[in-house]
């Protein structure tokens, strides 16, 4: 119990009573017992229907701790996704890098000395 019993959190709420203040996706972490936190966004704002008792506020609460989980993962698939793509760029590199040295050694198998030089302008392009 007092789970919500934040000092800066009440102090935020004095304000929004007396008409000072609003409170705009305020971040907090809730901590129950037994449970992970939970990563919250508050609102509130004081409604006003002219001098009626008690004073009354609109508070909304937002429990963004999965789309923060989710924003982080997704993160870091991306980086993986990007240090895959570089791997593959490399590969791919070596491989042309391979198959052009085969064919410059075949180049220069060949007999004829223009059909040599025809592949080697090939290979060149």
């Amino acid at each position: 119990m007092g789970e919500w019993d934040i000092p800066h959190f009440r102090s935020l709420l004095a304000s929004t009573v007396s008409g000072d203040a609003e409170i705009a996706a305020y971040e907090t972490k809730l901590n129950v017992a037994g449970r992970p936190p939970s990563s919250l966004v508050l609102n509130a704002r004081k409604l006003d229907y002219g001098n009626t008792q008690p004073t009354r506020l609109l508070l909304a609460v937002l429990d963004v701790t999965d789309s923060l989980a989710g924003g982080k993962l997704k993160d870091k698939l991306l980086r993986e996704k990007a240090i895959l793509l570089q791997e593959v760029q490399h590969r791919v590199a070596n491989s042309l890098q391979i198959i052009a040295s085969m064919l410059m050694v075949s180049a220069r198998k060949v007999q004829s000395e223009e059909t040599r030089g025809h592949r080697t302008m090939r290979i060149i392009r």
